[in-house]
């Protein structure tokens, strides 16, 4: 029998339960078990197998910037194919993320900064695959030494900016890429819920999605066995086919780390 491997989901603590009931979901459905882990539950990296980061507030900016952040104080806290589960499943996740989310999405958690940075730093250094959401993607990219655009507003002014849960944004995937052989296609629809945006790719990292604007959509390390870093929320579009692979090669990647630890000490 294959094992259910421990899948770590970072959120926050004092909100996110929209994102980590979603995460539960696509984790399970795709063969793994979920473990939510956040400051006021921490997990050491060896008691998992594989780990999300997920979406929330922004990254301070102190971790990739000297300049100073003058509102940091502040911050506190379809395609025809599938319209059939669009239609069924979007209000779903539209209905939860309204319910369960906090009404301040642009914070800064320095604390959960922390932890998290931990984690990746861990799971790199162990090769365990990771799934960076959103804040989570942005953060991959800080800790291998990449920088953020802090608003990307201006990003927008000749191209409509789409803020949505809804698969409404279309973006390119990069041929050959590790995120285009897990999904199956070069091109996905995606939601938009983001303020901030990967600028500089850090050491190792490789752009490997971008939408129309220019902005990059997605990211993945060039020498890990499976590190991905995507803008959107996935977690929200799981009744989407090409969504839910994005899940299960994560878990996929973890049996088959497991294994291969296991050949290694038996």
């Amino acid at each position: 029998m294959n094992p259910r491997p421990i899948i770590g989901v970072t959120g926050s603590h004092t909100g996110g339960l929209a994102a980590w009931w979603s995460c539960r979901l696509a984790i399970g459905f795709c063969g793994g078990r979920a473990r939510r882990i956040t400051v006021s539950s921490p997990a050491d990296i060896q008691s998992i197998d594989g780990l999300i980061i997920g979406g929330g507030a922004d990254v301070s900016p102190s971790l990739y910037t000297d300049e100073p952040d003058e509102n940091e104080a502040v911050w506190r806290e379809f395609r025809w194919k599938n319209l059939v589960s669009a239609i069924v499943f979007a209000p779903f996740f539209l209905v939860l993320r309204l319910l369960l989310s906090t009404k301040n999405p642009r914070t800064i958690d320095q604390m959960r900064d922390t932890l998290e940075k931990e984690l990746i730093q861990q799971a790199l250094a162990r090769d365990i695959p990771l799934l960076g959401i959103c804040r989570g993607a942005q953060l991959l990219n800080v800790v291998c030494g990449g920088t953020l655009l802090r608003d990307i507003s201006s990003m927008y002014e000749e191209v409509p900016r789409l803020r949505t849960i809804l698969p409404r944004k279309q973006v390119q995937l990069a041929g050959g890429s590790k995120l285009a052989a897990c999904t199956g296609t070069n091109v996905l629809l995606v939601n938009a819920l983001h303020d901030q945006a990967i600028d500089h790719a850090g050491e190792e990292i490789l752009v490997c999605a971008r939408e129309e604007s220019g902005i990059v959509q997605a990211i993945e390390h060039s020498k890990k066995t499976f590190t991905i870093g995507v803008q959107w929320h996935p977690e929200y579009l799981v009744y989407r086919r090409d969504q839910r692979a994005l899940f299960c090669a994560l878990v996929d990647a973890t049996r088959k780390t497991i294994k291969e630890k296991t050949c290694k000490t038996g």
